[in-house]
């Protein structure tokens, strides 16, 4: 550690030194005058950020008809629920997408078998909260009967349409993980 310390220290001081200095008896150079304001972008330029926009899943474009489109596009099988909520079905997890205003909500929800207790109900909930990070598991208030799963894709200045076909389908698999893995007494149909 002590051999670290002095080598830092050294490089550090080398750096310093071969910093360029006036000769002696010289005086030191004049400033250099300021660089006038660069002119605005031509438009060809302005424009080139532009074409990576179609790609970009933001705030501005996000919409149901949207994400539908690209998970037709990556060939995973999508329905509208209700006439309002995208699901997309990843191997044999069924996954409600659902876009907010600055995020994607990605949920899925197993009922429970009616032999399930309320405190197992929660006990299962509990394990997959603590065993998975990325996923978050709860029993909703006004449907105890069932187990929602959870995971938001937070938008921020955007994210590609691969990111969001991708992070559905890991999801999808962090929770057919989690549901095989712990749900080790069944309650879950």
């Amino acid at each position: 550690m002590r051999e670290r310390q002095l080598t830092i220290r050294h490089l550090a001081l080398a750096a310093v030194l071969a910093l360029p200095l006036p000769a002696l008896g010289q005086t030191p150079a004049a400033p250099r005058p300021a660089q006038p304001a660069r002119p605005p972008a031509s438009a060809p330029q302005a424009a080139a950020p532009a074409a990576a926009a179609p790609d970009l899943v933001t705030e501005a474009n996000l919409s149901r008809d949207r994400l539908k489109a690209m998970f037709d596009a990556a060939k995973l099988p999508t329905a509208i629920e209700g006439g309002e909520k995208l699901t997309v079905k990843v191997g044999a997890v069924v996954v409600y997408v659902l876009p907010g205003k600055d995020r994607v909500r990605l949920l899925a929800t197993y009922s429970f078998a009616a032999r399930a207790a309320y405190q197992e109900k929660l006990d299962l909930a509990n394990r997959i909260n603590d065993g998975y990070i990325v996923i978050r598991a709860a029993i909703p208030a006004d449907r105890p009967g069932e187990i929602a799963i959870d995971h938001y894709i937070l938008l921020g200045t955007g994210v590609s349409r691969a990111t969001v076909v991708a992070v559905t389908r890991r999801f999808a698999d962090i929770v057919r993980e989690a549901v095989d893995a712990l749900d080790t007494d069944r309650l879950l149909k």
